[in-house]
């Protein structure tokens, strides 16, 4: 009996061993596989994280579908997702590791059982590819910090497109070699512009752009100024041009039409096509080759050589039939296979296969006849008809098409390339966008420099204080002696002493308390640039400073997107030990940490504003001297107006509102030229303080001249540039929604910050032309 029992505990024994041993072994493979898909979706992870902690779930991805561009803004979207009690939470990111730790944070609160989305825009510099990510309950409590590693993507050649479209398998025909698309539903669109940055294109076709938030509407307008091309398709109904009607253009329709068309195709634009189509199918066929290599190499020799295959041409070593790579792909496949598998080039019989069904043919589109205010055509029926036409707004472009641009695929090869070939043919130029930007580089730095001339945290006026030292040194020294020498009463002189000693004392004081910054002060500088359809746009700028060391918040209430001055960064000053912008709906907050007495932040506004009309002008420069008028349709004066040309700056004066200024003796009028090597603080004080009629500090002029060199630095040698200045005060009247106006400038926004206000605002309008001609050049007034 007992050897039975023995017998059947052995049993049970060495089965438990085995079961065990087979779930250890099958642990660790199912560890190993993780670890190899982890591997292998590395290129997800560097998108984003996800975590749970307690009741709280949240994914964050940054980017749109992990596109990550360096010096743009990058979106990041953080879902969160409750499962329990209510939960109140900030979410900080810390861009990249460099010596100045500027936080971007965002509040939220969500109830048990809730879900909801909160999106972020974050600047991608050139220090670091990573961003620290952290969640903290309440203010004080971490619970959770980890990285986003972020594939920032070098390429410039690429144009990066998005497309938003009813039906994305009829605009597959904008997906190539030459372009980096990706497909945003109505959902994906940002509210804010930073959000777009990282796009060259947006198209639009067979979507109703009507149902779009407010906020999206002006994003995208904000983006088209600032350098994007939107290309808007009227499908019908005009349902994706009707939510821009005066905000972005002006347009009508005319009529509806049915058209048998080819898109204008010729023998030029058809060999055109064909070297894009055999491009194409080249790029694809060396995908092929990294698809082979990818499946047939081992994991260690992948890994070895896996930065060469990305970037696979046909010098790369790694095809090389002397190569590792070759010799270790000869062991399964013969030479002739190999030669066949590794060949980037098209072979003649793929070439011909590529092109055979590749001919001009014409397609049945629906025409809607839009005349759109201030535009050009570039594409048109034989008949006339305008299919595509384009406008310049700001430094962007606006493409209108009068057809769907949606197509079926046996119409990609010819029209498909065709058209995407016109739309990026007619973008905004990206070098004239990129050249706008280092010289907006350039006038930020300007704009800083005048930012820190301030009425207020300046040294007590030493001349008037040397003169009342002196007066104390005569009255107490010299005259005291020379009366009280020989007098009975010359004791009193011990009197004298400790009462002139205290009334100068506090001469002296008061001197210095007059000039002494007390509380909190901003200085802002308002730049506001006409179109040639009279639209200005608002660019603002502005600079905090406090009387003492400490913390303090500068908080907008619906006010503009705000971002960081570079001033700092570009001495290498370290003047805070913490900087953190928080991003909210209706409010943005920079938390200004221990910031040094009397030092400031510079903090600028990323949001636009348009002002309808204002002025009108016909300006011609004639052997460097003027000739023209200007009209002044404000309802009250512009200061000290000028007109600058290639180094000549001619200065007219005041024009009263609602006054048209002539220029009627070209001899009236002499310029003077602004030479690089100039003392610019001489000629200011020139400008500003000898010929205008209006009495102004040495500050005020420094900030107005800020403005203007900042303007002077900015243009192009062909542009004729109008000039001005608003009265100290005034409130400036004509903008578009003159409430949302307020919320989104810093006229308004400033109300919101208290403390003593001090600064300029600048009027510029560009009149592109020729000198040397009686050709006038005529501003419109009113929206475009």
């Amino acid at each position: 009996m007992r050897r039975y029992w023995r017998y059947i505990i052995k049993s049970i024994f060495w089965i438990l061993l085995v079961i065990v041993g087979l779930t250890l072994l099958y642990r660790l493979e199912n560890d190993g596989s993780k670890k190899e898909s982890a591997s292998k979706d590395s290129t997800y992870l560097s998108r984003g994280i996800s975590f749970t902690r307690g009741n709280i779930h949240m994914d964050v991805a940054a980017g749109y579908q992990g596109k990550v561009r360096l010096g743009r803004y990058v979106q990041l979207k953080a879902d969160i997702r409750n499962t329990g009690g209510d939960f109140s939470g900030v979410l900080q990111v810390l861009p990249g590791k460099s010596g100045q730790e500027k936080t971007y944070e965002r509040s939220f609160e969500i109830q048990g059982g809730e879900s909801r989305t909160i999106r972020m825009y974050i600047p991608v510099g050139t220090e670091s590819d990573i961003l620290d990510v952290t969640l903290l309950q309440g203010r004080q409590q971490v619970i959770y910090t980890g990285e986003i590693w972020l594939d920032r993507d070098r390429n410039e050649d690429e144009i990066y497109t998005g497309i938003c479209c009813g039906s994305k398998e009829k605009l597959g025909y904008m997906e190539g070699a030459d372009t980096n698309v990706t497909y945003l539903s109505k959902k994906e669109l940002p509210v804010d512009a930073r959000g777009l940055e990282w796009l060259d294109v947006f198209v639009v076709s067979n979507v109703d752009l009507q149902t779009l938030e407010e906020q999206q509407v002006r994003a995208l307008i904000n983006w088209v100024r600032s350098g994007g091309t939107l290309v808007l398709a009227d499908s019908g109904e005009a349902k994706e041009i009707s939510p821009f009607r005066g905000k972005l253009f002006e347009w009508r329709k005319t009529k509806s039409l049915n058209i048998n068309t080819n898109f204008g195709l010729n023998r030029k634009s058809m060999k055109r096509i064909r070297k894009i189509i055999l491009r194409e199918a080249t790029a694809a066929k060396t995908d092929e080759v990294k698809n082979f290599l990818r499946n047939n190499l081992s994991d260690e020799l992948y890994e070895k050589w896996k930065t060469e295959i990305n970037k696979l041409d046909g010098s790369s070593e790694c095809i090389r039939q002397d190569g590792e790579v070759y010799r270790y792909l000869s062991r399964n496949f013969s030479v002739t296979m190999l030669r066949d598998f590794l060949s980037l080039q098209l072979t003649a019989a793929e070439r011909k296969a590529t092109l055979q069904d590749i001919s001009i043919q014409k397609i049945h589109r629906r025409l809607q006849k839009l005349d759109v205010k201030g535009g050009t055509s570039f594409l048109e029926t034989r008949k006339g008809d305008v299919v595509f036409q384009e406008k310049s707004i700001g430094l962007g472009k606006l493409i209108v098409s009068g057809v769907s641009l949606q197509l079926p695929s046996r119409c990609w090869d010819v029209h498909g390339n065709y058209i995407k070939t016109l739309l990026l043919d007619h973008s905004a130029d990206r070098k004239t966008v990129t050249e706008a930007g280092q010289r907006q580089k350039t006038e930020n730095s300007i704009i800083s420099s005048g930012l820190q001339i301030t009425d207020w945290n300046k040294l007590p006026n030493l001349k008037l204080y040397m003169v009342f030292l002196g007066i104390y040194i005569l009255v107490t020294g010299i005259m005291a002696g020379h009366f009280l020498r020989k007098s009975r009463h010359r004791m009193i002189i011990w009197g004298i002493l400790p009462v002139s000693a205290l009334v100068f004392s506090v001469l002296i004081y008061l001197t210095g308390t007059s000039t002494r910054l007390e509380g909190r002060c901003i200085n802002y500088l308002n730049q506001m640039e006409l179109d040639q359809q009279g639209v200005g746009v608002l660019k603002s700028s502005f600079r905090v400073i406090n009387d003492q060391t400490g913390q303090y918040d500068v908080a907008m209430d619906g006010g503009p997107v705000m971002d960081y001055g570079d001033t700092m960064e570009n001495t290498g000053k370290s003047v805070w030990q913490e900087m953190i912008m928080q991003q909210g709906e209706g409010k943005n907050t920079a938390h200004i940490g221990k910031v040094p007495c009397f030092e400031g932040i510079d903090l600028q506004s990323k949001t636009s504003v348009r002002l309808d009309g204002g002025v009108e002008a016909s300006i011609s420069i004639i052997d460097l001297q003027l000739l023209g008028n200007i009209k002044n349709n404000f309802s009250y004066k512009l200061e000290d107006c000028m007109v600058y040309h290639r180094g000549m700056l001619y200065y007219l004066g005041d024009i009263e509102g609602k006054d048209v200024h002539t220029i009627e003796e070209i001899n009236r009028v002499t310029g003077e030229c602004i030479e690089e090597e100039r003392n610019y603080e001489k000629f200011a004080e020139k400008l500003f303080g000898r010929r205008s009629k209006h009495k102004m500090t040495r500050e005020r002029i420094r900030r107005r001249w800020a403005l203007l060199e900042a303007c002077i630095k900015n243009v192009d040698d062909a542009d004729i540039i109008f000039y001005s200045f608003i009265p100290k005060g005034q409130e400036v009247t004509g903008w578009y929604e003159t409430q949302k106006a307020k919320q989104q400038n810093m006229l308004g926004g400033l109300e919101q910050i208290s403390g003593i206000k001090s600064g300029e605002t600048g009027i510029m309008m560009r009149l592109p032309g020729r000198d040397r001609t009686g050709e006038g050049h005529r501003i419109l007034r009113g929206g475009d």
